[in-house]
């Protein structure tokens, strides 16, 4: 597991190919276009240089298995969670999500939330089995942690 940095533009592209194509998962007629993902790979640049969001990895001999992006605001917002398929049922999405949750503790954050189409069912489960729930009326999904004062 490591932090991706900010030159590795391959991988960054890659991430904001991943992130646009989630939706096709759960919604057959959702489009994306080279724009969209183009967009996506200069929005993360921007915000992992200026607002720091970091993306986490998992990687197999240098190709990446699975990611979390996640940017630390009024508590943690994971953006973004993915785990290719072949890399599926073997917790590296539990594995992501649990390096954000030590973070938050570590940095006496209170939240995490993110944001999960309710027909995302895999995210919705996932998410609900580690503490998440979602707020009402909306697809926000929030966890409380736990932490300790000094």
């Amino acid at each position: 597991m490591r932090k991706l940095l900010i030159n590795e533009t391959i991988k960054i592209k890659e991430i904001a190919a991943l992130h646009e194509n989630i939706p096709l998962t759960y919604d057959s007629s959702y489009k994306v276009t080279p724009l969209d993902i183009d967009l996506r790979y200069e929005s993360i640049q921007l915000l992992m240089k200026n607002k720091q969001d970091q993306i986490i990895v998992l990687e197999q001999n240098n190709k990446i298995c699975a990611y979390i992006w996640y940017a630390i605001d009024d508590g943690i917002h994971i953006k973004s969670t993915f785990v290719y398929p072949e890399y599926r049922n073997q917790g590296y999405a539990i594995q992501l999500k649990n390096f954000v949750e030590t973070i938050a503790k570590e940095q006496h954050i209170g939240i995490i939330y993110s944001d999960v189409d309710t027909r995302n069912f895999p995210m919705k489960q996932l998410n609900e089995r580690l503490g998440y729930q979602f707020k009402e009326h909306s697809n926000r999904m929030i966890k409380i942690i736990e932490v300790q004062n000094d």
